[in-house]
C-alpha cells in the first residue's frame, strides 16, 4: 500500500510538469511555442490593425549560433512566408510538431509588403523573439495622411478666412 502512495505521489507532481513544461527539450512539448506577427498602420495619427497584409520572417543563423540565440527551442522552425494576416491584422507562426525557434537574443528579420493601404514595404526589420506568445508588431514603414489641411496649423485667436482640405485616395 505504501508503495502505491508514493508512486500516485509521485506521478500527481510529474503530471502537471510534463503538462505544463512546453519546449523543455524531448517529446512534443515544442507544439505549444509560437508567435503572433501584427500588421498595423497609422492613418491621420490613429494606429489601426491592417489585414491581409502579406508577412514573412527567417532567422538568419545556423549551426551553433542558432543553438546559443534561440536556446528554448533551435530546432524549432526559423523560417516562414509569404503568409497573409486575418481580419484582425495578425497571423499566428507555428508549427504542429516543432514549434519555433525562440530564446533571449534569438533576433528573426520580418518582412511586410506593400498593401492597400500601405506604399512602404518593412524588409529585414530585427526582432528578439523571446518568448512564446509573444506579439511581434509590424507597423505600415510610414504614417497615412489622407487628408491634408491647409494651413496645417491654425490659431483659435486668429483663424484664416479660408481652409484647404485635400484629399489623398489610393
Amino acid at each position: 500500500m505504501k508503495g502505491l502512495t508514493i508512486k500516485s505521489l509521485w506521478l500527481a507532481m510529474l503530471l502537471p510538469i510534463m503538462f505544463f513544461c512546453s519546449g523543455c527539450g524531448g517529446g512534443t512539448g515544442a507544439t505549444s511555442l509560437f508567435f503572433k506577427v501584427h500588421t498595423t498602420i497609422t492613418i491621420n495619427g490613429i494606429s489601426q490593425d491592417e489585414s491581409n497584409v502579406t508577412v514573412g520572417g527567417f532567422v538568419p543563423l545556423f549551426g551553433i549560433l542558432l543553438a546559443n540565440s534561440c536556446s528554448q527551442n533551435p530546432n524549432g522552425i526559423t523560417a516562414f512566408g509569404p503568409d497573409n494576416t486575418n481580419s484582425s491584422g495578425l497571423f499566428t507562426v507555428s508549427d504542429s510538431s516543432r514549434g519555433v525557434a525562440i530564446g533571449p537574443s534569438c533576433t528573426w528579420e520580418f518582412q511586410r509588403d506593400v498593401s492597400a493601404q500601405c506604399p512602404v514595404p518593412t524588409i529585414n526589420d530585427p526582432v528578439n523573439v523571446t518568448f512564446s506568445g509573444m506579439p511581434v508588431p509590424l507597423p505600415c514603414g510610414t504614417a497615412v495622411n489622407t487628408f491634408t489641411a491647409n494651413p496645417s496649423k491654425i490659431d483659435p485667436g486668429n483663424p484664416p478666412a479660408t481652409v484647404t482640405l485635400t484629399a489623398r485616395i489610393w
